[in-house]
């Protein structure tokens, strides 16, 4: 069986307001996946890699498969299958997230 492929969807504070395949990914159920973490690369870091878990988000009919992992206190990553990635952008509507410690979020 050929491995799953992964493509970033987002990297940002954990609670902005983001939304990945039209799922407002902290304010929806995660529901951990019976499949062994996926070892990825920062999405803003390349050399440095971690086990993102993975997990269904959302409520059928809609719900968006993702990996997941807090990459630092409260900073999060998100990846996406990459058969999906063209239908599951990464969406914000809030304004820049943390200019005082000049973290923002952003979509890949």
């Amino acid at each position: 069986m050929q491995a799953q492929r992964w493509r970033c969807a987002y990297i940002g504070i954990e609670g902005d307001d983001v939304e990945i395949g039209g799922i407002k990914i902290w304010e929806s159920d995660w529901e951990n996946v019976d499949q062994p973490s996926v070892h990825l690369p920062h999405p803003a870091y390349a050399h440095q890699t971690h086990y993102f878990r993975i997990y269904d988000v959302g409520c059928p009919p809609d719900i968006v498969r993702l990996a997941a992992c807090e990459l630092s206190a409260g900073v999060w990553g998100f990846y996406v299958p990459d058969c999906l990635a063209t239908v599951c952008l990464a969406r914000i509507r809030a304004r820049p997230l943390n200019k005082v410690s000049g973290v923002t979020g952003f979509a890949i």
